[in-house]
């Protein structure tokens, strides 16, 4: 299994005190997550396919809603009427590296 390259800050990206989604994504970064996830194979295999087999390294962008010590919660789709769609919380300890493309705002 790969190794996690660097210790990760649990932290939440958006506003102090905010418990709910931001009525404005501004207010949230732009992030690029590379993360580590399970991979399953439904075919029967011999020793060899077996050895080959990995966990597979992912990689998401979206907006950063929230992370936390669990999961870091991505938004990964928006629509001009004020739609939302395509959230995917990840587990925190699958966490390899988090690259900010857009910080976040107060507006």
């Amino acid at each position: 299994m790969p190794r996690l390259k660097r210790k990760l800050r649990k932290r939440s990206y958006c506003p102090p005190r905010r418990r709910s989604l931001p009525d404005d994504l501004r207010q949230c970064p732009v992030a690029e997550i590379t993360w580590i996830d399970a991979a399953s194979s439904p075919v029967w295999s011999n020793i060899r396919e077996v050895e080959a087999h990995h966990v597979v390294e992912c990689r998401t962008v979206g907006y950063i809603l929230t992370h936390t010590a669990k999961e870091i919660k991505v938004l990964r789709t928006i629509s001009t009427d004020g739609g939302m769609g395509d959230v995917m919380a990840i587990p925190s300890k699958c966490l390899q590296h988090i690259r900010l493309l857009r910080k976040g705002r107060r507006v």
